[in-house]
């Protein structure tokens, strides 16, 4: 019971916005954290509880309204300010326990008419401040055991006003006016995309699917324009919000509410016009013959083999990982340069003779002198569909391990027609290979190949990609 009682008071406690919480025991014990959504489940012990019914503070509020009926509305050209008083008033005098909802009106401000200069009577305003006017809508409209809430949405769909809650109190705003304070935020955008974004913007405007006001100034026209396009994407610009390209440092200042600025964000996201990377990964993991033949038919897939790694019972070799643009070539390389003879001469040194009865002297000397690097060379061509979730990758991989060494006998005859039998060491390098053209998911792993034996021929070779897009800041993108 006390189990309980401690998850009730803390479910009352806790507020929409809240994504998660801890429970804190009579003890001090902290338990947690748990997700605050509908039916997740919180477990302490043996108990076991579900988060059913969440009801955030606004749609409490909300329901308070639709309760609250008021008799009789009777409204003659009325002014706004005094329909919001008298509403609030209603929504005391009528609701249960005579607990109301409290409402604030914010009028919408408009410059006023431009002043006669040529009046004698006219005086430069000295605290260079612009002088604005309240508009005041009126309100005609009667109704008969009306709720709250219809009466308010009447209201603001005759005055061109909404309401939106802020907190437990009604704000009732011009419908242009932001639902919080603006937030400015920088977005990097790639030039050519930018310009393309505002020549397209432009042509549409021209032929009428835009509208926007004309202004002298380059930045200013720029962020019409983009405004509009943005606003037929889906964004709303209350007043007071704003978007500038900034061409010297390539990027978007964006000033809009929270709300509104992670509905710019999703529409930006879908336009491909923010700069990122591509950050490509190849794993190489050995596994044990018998184990890759207990899998059965299915045999080794990304998954399974990503569960072996994870569980230690794949080996892991290495996992080269390359940077680059997008439709960029990229190569890397981490290597050991072996440097190896390919053939051996035998040479009598000038000035040796012949004495008391032994073979001539020799020599054995190296020629033709190769490199070979060792190790791993990773060469890659990424480029990003259309779709944006979708990367194809021109692969070249390369994987080389150090070498073994074989000695190969060799017989050579001396000056005296002796025979002499020497040992001439050559590498054994054991190579794997991987040449394709893959297509991946974003962020997604998939097996490119595998099946190799291992040079000591006990375990098999695979190769794991790992393909995602990134930011400049290094972090995944969506």
């Amino acid at each position: 019971m006390r189990f309980l009682a401690m998850l009730a008071a803390v479910f009352c406690a806790l507020t929409a916005t809240a994504q998660d919480f801890q429970l804190r025991s009579d003890a001090g014990k902290q338990t947690g954290p748990f997700l605050f959504r509908e039916g997740e489940s919180v477990q302490i012990g043996t108990n076991t509880a579900n988060l059913v019914n969440i009801r955030s503070q606004e749609n409490r509020i909300l329901d308070q309204m639709q309760a609250i009926r008021i008799p009789e509305i009777n409204f003659r050209q009325a002014d706004l300010r005094d329909v919001v008083a008298f509403l609030s008033d209603a929504s005391i005098e009528h609701a249960p326990e005579r607990k109301g909802v409290s409402m604030i009106l914010r009028l919408d401000e408009q410059p006023l008419p431009a002043a006669n200069t040529s009046s004698p009577f006219f005086k430069t305003p000295t605290n260079g401040v612009t002088t604005t006017r309240a508009h005041v809508p009126t309100v005609t409209f009667s109704a008969l055991d009306i709720t709250l809430k219809e009466a308010l949405d009447i209201v603001c769909d005759i005055t061109g006003y909404k309401y939106w809650m802020r907190g437990g109190i009604i704000m009732i705003t011009h419908r242009d006016a932001p639902e919080g304070p603006i937030v400015v935020r920088k977005y990097d955008v790639l030039p050519s995309s930018a310009h393309r974004l505002i020549d397209l913007g432009s042509k549409m405007r021209q032929d009428g699917f835009l509208t926007m006001e004309s202004n002298n100034k380059q930045n200013d026209k720029d962020g019409d324009i983009l405004k509009s396009f943005f606003s037929e994407m889906g964004v709303p610009w209350p007043t007071g919000s704003y978007i500038k390209y900034v061409r010297g440092i390539s990027k978007f200042v964006v000033g809009n509410t929270e709300e509104n600025l992670a509905i710019f964000e999703d529409v930006l996201s879908t336009l491909h016009i923010q700069p990122y990377q591509i950050e490509i990964e190849v794993t190489f993991l050995a596994c044990d013959r018998q184990l890759i033949s207990d899998l059965g038919p299915d045999g080794a897939t990304s998954a399974t083999l990503t569960n072996l790694w994870a569980n230690g019972q794949a080996g892991f070799l290495a996992a080269p990982r390359v940077v680059t643009g997008n439709g960029q070539q990229a190569k890397i390389k981490a290597h050991t340069e072996f440097i190896y003879p390919t053939r051996l001469a035998v040479n009598s040194p000038s000035g040796v003779t012949n004495t008391n009865d032994t073979a001539t002297a020799f020599m054995i000397e190296p020629h033709d002198y190769v490199m070979r690097e060792v190790g791993i060379i990773l060469e890659v061509l990424p480029e990003v569909s259309p779709s944006s979730n979708l990367i194809n990758i021109l692969l070249s991989l390369e994987y080389i391990e150090t070498p073994t060494w074989k000695k190969y006998n060799g017989t050579f005859i001396d000056t005296d027609g002796k025979a002499h039998q020497v040992q001439i060491p050559q590498p054994q390098f054991h190579t794997y290979n991987e040449r394709s053209n893959v297509l991946i998911t974003n962020g997604k792993r998939i097996l490119i190949g595998g099946g190799i034996p291992s040079s000591d021929s006990q375990k098999l070779i695979y190769m794991l990609l790992t393909a995602r897009k990134v930011g400049t800041d290094g972090e995944p993108l969506p």
